[in-house]
């Protein structure tokens, strides 16, 4: 009994799969409402990988401070900052120093890239070209980045 109700599911899912492989843009349709969701178009999006090049703390007062760092990527190093209510890709000539209150709200993921930068693991962050705003952070434990 089991066994025949799977393979019904299984059939009914392919049923479903083909009929909407034969609807013309469905994929497409389905592709274009969620990046508009999202407001991220797949052409903004890239991703910067590479390991922690450095780390810097900028601090002006107990309540003035914030932090950065740079990934050495293939193209050369790129800085993140973590400001206000994003993280995001930032040129270094105009860096925008955060508050306290700010900076603390990234604590867990700063935390995590520290971790990473100790045991040498290199990082992929994804970010809006257009925004610059970074929308996922990963850190591929299963690697080590290479020696210099």
């Amino acid at each position: 009994m089991k066994i025949a109700l799977a393979l019904a599911i299984l059939i009914a899912g392919a049923a479903t799969a083909a009929h909407a492989e034969t609807r013309p843009g469905l994929k497409d349709t389905l592709s274009k409402s969620l990046a508009d969701k999202l407001k991220i178009k797949p052409a903004d999006q890239v991703t910067a990988s590479g390991c922690i090049l450095s780390e810097t703390f900028n601090t002006q007062s107990a309540n003035d401070y914030s932090m950065q760092f740079r990934l050495m990527t293939a193209t050369g190093p790129e800085m993140f900052n973590f400001s206000g209510d994003y993280l995001v890709h930032a040129d270094p000539s105009s860096f925008t120093l955060a508050t306290s209150a700010d900076t603390l709200r990234w604590a867990r993921i700063m935390e995590a890239i520290e971790r990473a930068a100790q045991s040498e693991r290199p990082l992929d962050v994804q970010y809006d070209s257009a925004t610059n705003r970074v929308f996922g952070v990963t850190i591929r434990w299963n690697e080590r980045c290479p020696t210099p």
